[in-house]
């Protein structure tokens, strides 16, 4: 019987392939910032590594914000690398301002996971990191929802092991919607200053204008006439609507005088600039032998965008 002796070679195909990060960048998103140009509000959105966001500053226009997430990459290992540590490296003085948008956002402070300047990973191919960052919004000038997304070279960098070091992008989006804010000015009122009594019925108008006219009034219509007059603050070329109440009552605490014909200045309006004001005017009727004193009262002027 003859033994036939058969020699198997087995070859292992080793992958050799280089590091390499993800296709994409991390993409930090913040999210919907809404921003009227007043000053009042927080002007920096945070969002951390952990994707926790927060506004922060003061004398910003950032009305508030919502959504967001922090930045998210692999780094991809070879075979050869399954056991290194992969470093992934944040440069944290690094800004980079981005234009557009009729102003300008800068990203500054990132992070990698816990808040570091670096971040390990260690057995096998997954090495995930978050990246986080501020966003400044130094100004905003646009009347319509804006998108802004760039990307950055210089801010992230990577190696495994003893290897060499590797430049990442790092790109960042976030949606800005402009607002708009209604103010009552200080110290104006719709004055219909001082009528005599009278046993006639008297009127008196004032226009949006201040422009005043009178009807079988028993005597000159003396003190402060004036219409009322709103603040509005929004970027350049926003529109807005203005609604007012039909009409509204005045009293002195004994009687009741009718103020109708309420007008605004405009009621479907475009901001020439980023403050501008809206005038009330009304017509006062004062019954026949309304009692003397003082008529207060007040009335409501919605804004709506």
């Amino acid at each position: 019987m003859r033994v036939r002796k058969f020699l198997f070679f087995f070859c292992l195909l080793i992958a050799t392939t280089a590091a390499h990060a993800a296709t994409e960048p991390p993409t930090i998103d913040f999210g919907t910032v809404y921003y009227c140009p007043d000053g009042e509000g927080a002007q920096t959105v945070a969002v951390s590594d952990a994707s926790a966001v927060t506004t922060k500053g003061t004398g910003g226009g950032i009305d508030s914000q919502s959504g967001g997430a922090a930045g998210r990459t692999q780094i991809d290992k070879s075979i050869w690398q399954l056991l290194s540590t992969s470093y992934f490296y944040t440069k944290k003085a690094e800004t980079r301002t981005t234009s557009g948008c009729g102003g300008s956002v800068t990203l500054s402070n990132t992070t990698t996971e816990g808040g570091k300047e670096s971040a390990s990973a260690g057995l096998f191919s997954g090495s995930y990191f978050n990246v986080g960052a501020d966003l400044t919004i130094n100004s905003f000038d646009s009347n319509t929802n804006c998108t802004l997304t760039d990307t950055f070279s210089g801010i992230l960098s990577f190696k495994i092991g003893s290897g060499s070091t590797t430049p990442l992008n790092l790109k960042y989006t976030v949606t800005i919607i402009p607002t708009a804010k209604l103010a009552h000015h200080n110290g104006s009122a719709l004055n219909f200053g001082t009528l005599c009594r009278s046993n006639s019925q008297q009127t008196i108008t004032i226009a949006y204008d201040g422009t005043v006219s009178s009807s079988s009034v028993s005597c000159p219509v003396t003190g402060d006439v004036s219409a009322d007059v709103f603040d509005v603050v929004a970027p350049t070329g926003f529109a807005y609507n203005i609604s007012v109440d039909n009409s509204t009552t005045l009293s002195n605490g004994t009687d009741a005088l009718t103020v109708s014909g309420l007008t605004p200045s405009c009621t479907s309006c475009t901001m020439p600039s980023p403050n501008d004001t809206v005038t009330i005017g009304g017509t006062l009727t004062v019954p026949a032998g309304s009692s003397v004193g003082e008529y207060t009262g007040n009335y409501r002027v919605t804004l709506t965008y």
